[in-house]
Parts: C-alpha cells; sequence; structure tokens
C-alpha cells in the first residue's frame, strides 16, 4: 500500500512537471506510461510478498473446507455462572438461549415466590382471626354460654334416644305379634293339611261305616222301642232281642247302631259345652277390648307407619 501512494504521489508530480514544461505530447504519454507499470510492479510485488513465484496463499488450503461449524455466539461466563447457580441444564444453547432461559427461570421463582407470599398472608390472617376467637371462647360468659348449650344438646339426645327406642319397642312388639299370628296361621294349617291327609290315606274307621249304614224311619223307630223296652237286660241277650223287633236287621248292626247314636250324643253334648264357653269367652274378650279402646289411644301415624313396614 505505501508503493501505491508513492506511485500516486510521483504521477501527480510528475503531471504537475508536465504542464509546466513545454515539452511535446508524445514525451508526456511516455513518462505516463512508465510511471504506471512501476505503480503496478510495486503494487503486485507488494501483493505477493517476499515470494520469488506465484503461488496459493496458506489461508486458501485450510483443511476444514466443507465441515459444519456452529456460527452462534457462544455463552458468556456471566450467564454460565447464572446455569450453575440455577442447576440448569443448557446443552447445544447458545447465549440467546441461554439467556432466555435464565430470565423464564427467574420470572417463574418470582410468580412461584409471589403465590407463596399470598398464601402466607392468608394463613397469618385466619390465624390472627383464630387468635380473636379463642380469646372471646375464653371469656367467662363465653364458658358459661358453652355448658349451657352442652347441657341442651345432652338433654336433646337424651330426648331423642328416648324416643327412638320407645319406637323400637313399639315396633319390636307389633312385629313379635305378628309373628305369633302367622306362626299360629301356619300351625293350623299344617295341621289341616294333616287331617286332610290322614282322612285320605287312613282306613274307614266303624264310625265312617256305621254312617254309611242305611236305616229307614221305620227300622229306627222299632229300634228305639226295642231298646227302651228291654234297657234293662244284658248286653248278650239285649241287641239279640232288639233284633227280633227290627226288620233286616242284625244283632251287631243293632249294637253298632246304638254305640253310634252314644257317640253322637255324647258329641252333641261336647259340642254344646264347647259352644256355651266359646261365647262366654268371646263375650269376655269383647269386653276386654271395649275397655282397651276406651283407656287406650289412637295410633299415629308413625305406629300406622311402623306397622305397614312390619307386615311387609
Amino acid at each position: 500500500m505505501r508503493g501505491l501512494f508513492a506511485g500516486l504521489w510521483i504521477l501527480a508530480t510528475l503531471t504537475t512537471v508536465a504542464s509546466q514544461e513545454s515539452d511535446p505530447t508524445t514525451t508526456t504519454t511516455t513518462t505516463l506510461s512508465a510511471v504506471e507499470d512501476t505503480i503496478a510492479q510495486e503494487t503486485i510485488a507488494e501483493g505477493r510478498g517476499e515470494r520469488d513465484e506465484i503461488g496459493i496463499r496458506e489461508e486458501w488450503e485450510t483443511p476444514h473446507i466443507g465441515e459444519k461449524h456452529d456460527s452462534r455466539r457462544p455463552i458468556s461466563p456471566k450467564v454460565q455462572r447464572l446455569l450453575t447457580t440455577y442447576r440448569l441444564d443448557c446443552s447445544g444453547c447458545d447465549h440467546t438461549e441461554a439467556t432466555l432461559k435464565v430470565n423464564e427461570f427467574v420470572r417463574t421463582a418470582q410468580r412461584e415466590a409471589e403465590i407463596e407470599e399470598r398464601k402466607r398472608a392468608v394463613r397469618d390472617q385466619w390465624l390472627a382471626r383464630l387468635a380473636r376467637v379463642s380469646d372471646l371462647l375464653y371469656h367467662p360468659w363465653a364458658i358459661r354460654l358453652g355448658f349451657v348449650c352442652l347441657a341442651c344438646n345432652l338433654l336433646l339426645l337424651a330426648y331423642l334416644y328416648r324416643t327412638q327406642m320407645k319406637d323400637a319397642g313399639k315396633t319390636a312388639n307389633l312385629r313379635s305379634y305378628i309373628e305369633v299370628q302367622q306362626q299360629r296361621a301356619a300351625a293350623e294349617e299344617r295341621l289341616e293339611r294333616a287331617k286332610a291327609e290322614s282322612r285320605q290315606t287312613a282306613a274307614p274307621s266303624w264310625i265312617e261305616n256305621e254312617q254309611k249304614e242305611v236305616w229307614t224311619a221305620k227300622q229306627e223307630k222299632q229300634f228305639v222301642k226295642a231298646l227302651r223296652e228291654f234297657g234293662g237286660v244284658g248286653k248278650k241277650e239285649r241287641y239279640q232281642l232288639i233284633a227280633d223287633q227290627v226288620v233286616e236287621k242284625t244283632k251287631l248292626e243293632c249294637l253298632m247302631h246304638h254305640k253310634l247314636l252314644q257317640v253322637n250324643n255324647a258329641k252333641e253334648h261336647r259340642t254344646k259345652e264347647t259352644l256355651a264357653a266359646q261365647q262366654q269367652e268371646n263375650r269376655r274378650n269383647a269386653a276386654e277390648d271395649e275397655e282397651k279402646k276406651a283407656t287406650a289411644k289412637p295410633w299415629s301415624k308413625e305406629e300406622l307407619t311402623c306397622l305397614a313396614k312390619a307386615t311387609k
């Protein structure tokens, strides 16, 4: 470059001298051409350096041609120190990405700190309220009021427990009464079924056979008359004598007919006694029911509901 400036200065000087002198035009042109060649040679020599022959610069013969290089800005020491302090992993990041990651971490930490601070403030506020409430609770009048409320609650619980036990007792009594009635009905049904089965399977008794025997009105009249006539005779001769008085009847038939009449009379007598006792029992039960109705309270809606549930 120094040669270039020197050549330009020489050219300017020669041009000035040539303009002052009165030489011919061809001489001036030849001198200018020589100066330009000199300047060009000096410029080439300056660019070539100390070499004597034309070659290739060392910068052009680099072995990294074709390789990929990361031209991004590396992470600065300050940002790297922040990454290490905050324990952030930013492998493969440049300076901009690392800076964004650090800033995002700082903003997130600040938001979490603000949220925690608000929570702490709310917690302190509630603790202060609880402290004021506890101060009020330890007041003598508050303690007395608490004892009064506790006593009222205990009385209410006792009343509810008593009512519940009473309802449970009523329900148990109703349920037991219904169960007894159901058991009694089932026993009667079983007894009737057993009687029906026994009548179907058992052999006919002498009473059934005798009931099937046909006695006309005339034979019945003869039998009654002979029985009245020979009632004081011994059993062995009695029924033979009675059979002699009854048309188309043997001694055995007369004997069995007499026994059937005795059984029927005894059954009628027992039936009358049983009917009288049953009527007396019914009158006594009716009197007791009337007395209970007069003294007992009507069933409440809760009792009717319990009865309906028990009968399901």
